[in-house]
């Protein structure tokens, strides 16, 4: 079929088109399709058109794409799909998608998604977020996240994470993070944590922290962490401490250590403790 034979059909005659038909067409074709005609495409015939078809069509036209229509499109559409295409797509439109779907987007599109589209996002779209599509996530569009998607990221896409990224947390963001989430944190971006996203943390996060999360943290960042989130340190983590972030513990926080915590204690880090810690 030309363009001008398709132009000619009545929304009635476009939706009759067998699914054989609508994946023939040429891309010069499907471009030219009416708003109209994408509103009038049944879910099978949505499924039907390939990636190359999906790449030409228009933002008008992916905006006017039905959510159960959108929800029917082949994984492979949104592998294709660009940035503009992406944009173009309403809320409604965005939470209609497939986690299969969310999962396949290009890196590129999803990072051209606006914050409503991110605030949009379903938690289980959020947990079929890859690696490589949380790194390449803006600042803005992390700072974006609910709660409680935030808080659905699967562990592979928390350890991507940035420390632009991290550092761009609100603390209640901070605070929604899992234990395994928390545990998933890149050294670098443990490193990176701000004094109020410290605080922000709970017992049961701080308890959380592996080895490696424990001696990436600075004197500041230990000297910041509250009499409670000391106390939840694990023994294992006590015996691992540096001498100088030891040092760098206030009377108040030393004096919360448990009986168990002080017993795990070196005796380099017992030597490395002044007085006034001593007697705290």
């Amino acid at each position: 079929m030309t363009t001008d034979q398709v132009s000619a059909l009545s929304t009635a005659q476009f939706a009759a088109l067998k699914t054989r038909q609508i994946a023939a067409l040429t891309t010069d074709v499907v471009s030219a399709f009416s708003t109209d005609q994408i509103v009038a495409l049944t879910t099978e015939q949505a499924r039907a058109l390939t990636t190359s078809q999906m790449l030409a069509l228009s933002t008008a036209q992916i905006a006017a794409f039905e959510t159960t229509d959108l929800a029917s499109l082949r994984n492979t559409a949104f592998a294709v799909i660009s940035t503009d295409q992406a944009a173009a797509l309403s809320t409604a439109q965005i939470n209609a998608l497939t986690t299969r779907q969310v999962a396949s987007f290009a890196t590129t599109a999803l990072a051209s998604l606006s914050t409503d589209q991110i605030i949009a996002l379903s938690t289980a779209q959020a947990a079929s977020l890859s690696a490589s599509q949380m790194g390449a996530l803006t600042t803005a569009q992390i700072t974006a996240f609910e709660t409680s998607d935030l808080a659905a990221l699967n562990t592979a896409a928390i350890a991507a994470m940035s420390t632009d990224q991290s550092n761009s947390l609100s603390t209640s963001q901070v605070a929604a993070l899992t234990t395994n989430q928390i545990n998933a944190l890149p050294t670098s971006v443990v490193a990176a944590l701000t004094t109020s996203q410290l605080i922000a943390l709970s017992t049961s996060q701080v308890a959380a922290f592996t080895t490696g999360q424990i001696t990436a943290l600075s004197t500041s960042q230990i000297a910041s962490l509250e009499t409670a989130e000391i106390a939840a340190l694990s023994t294992t983590n006590i015996g691992i401490i540096s001498t100088d972030q030891l040092a760098a513990l206030t009377t108040s926080q030393v004096a919360v250590f448990k009986t168990s915590q002080i017993a795990a204690l070196t005796t380099a880090q017992i030597a490395a403790l002044s007085t006034d810690q001593i007697v705290a």
